[in-house]
């Protein structure tokens, strides 16, 4: 009889270790940056008692560029937290506590993180793909309350960012300009010498390679491009005259 209450008892411990191996995991999963609630653990649905962020995210990338990255998790009622993000382009690696794996595209923590009033920061970086397009990063912060199970007492939320890269030709190409651009830093508007209504494709680029059609007018031998909605910073203005692109760089006030 002591046997086979023994043997009851140790199959029960068994099941519960088992249990416990597959539904909470410190170390992180690699789950795709989606979610937390797979398989019912953490709670099945996002909450928005936590809130996550992002910093060092650029708007736009430069292929083959490396961007210092950090990703917080905030809920005040928490005491500790964890994280996966997943991107569809280019690389990650690892910072302190951190720890990648999908082929660098996804990245999660080692051990859980203690929250400092409620705020939990994971540092790494992202190096972008060679080649121009776009990449989403779907990311998850995952508030725990630190009792050892993934259960609903846990409180997750997600972000998706969506960001383009490529440098454009224009950018590459300002050494080679043969138009001038004035006043210059510009504010309301900016006069282009050295392009006529011959011209096409007027787009003036950021240095995160976003474009912007502007609108614009000629007046004699200039061009009158209208800059009111451009934010302060510095731009390069491309257009392409009987086949040829020509370019200038400019500062809007």
């Amino acid at each position: 009889m002591k046997t086979k209450i023994l043997f009851k008892l140790f199959l029960a411990a068994s099941l519960g270790l088992i249990y416990m191996t597959v539904t909470s995991s410190s170390g992180g999963i690699y789950n795709g940056g989606t979610s937390c609630g797979g398989g019912g653990c953490h709670g099945t649905t996002a909450n928005t008692a936590t809130t996550v962020s992002w910093s060092g995210l650029p708007t736009s990338f430069t292929p083959g560029q490396t961007y210092p990255l950090t990703f917080t998790v905030i809920n005040s009622a928490k005491a500790k937290s964890g994280f996966n993000v997943l991107v569809t382009g280019g690389t990650l690696t690892a910072g302190s506590g951190t720890i990648v794996g999908g082929g660098s595209k996804q990245i999660t923590q080692t051990q859980p993180m203690i929250a400092a009033s409620g705020i939990s920061s994971y540092s790494f970086s992202w190096t972008a793909p060679a080649t121009t397009g776009a990449v989403t990063i779907n990311a998850v912060g995952n508030a725990v309350n630190g009792n050892g199970n993934a259960d609903s007492g846990d409180q997750w939320n997600t972000l998706s960012v969506t960001i383009s890269g490529g440098w454009p030709a224009a950018v590459n190409d300002v050494q080679n300009s043969n138009i001038s651009c004035y006043p210059n830093p510009a504010n309301d508007f900016l006069m282009v010498d050295g392009i006529n209504e011959n011209a096409k494709q007027i787009v003036i680029y950021n240095l995160y390679g976003q474009s912007f059609t502007p609108s614009y007018t000629f007046e004699s031998s200039h061009c009158r491009v209208d800059c009111n909605n451009l934010a302060s910073g510095m731009y390069i203005l491309s257009a392409n005259v009987d086949g040829k692109r020509l370019t200038s760089s400019f500062t809007k006030n």
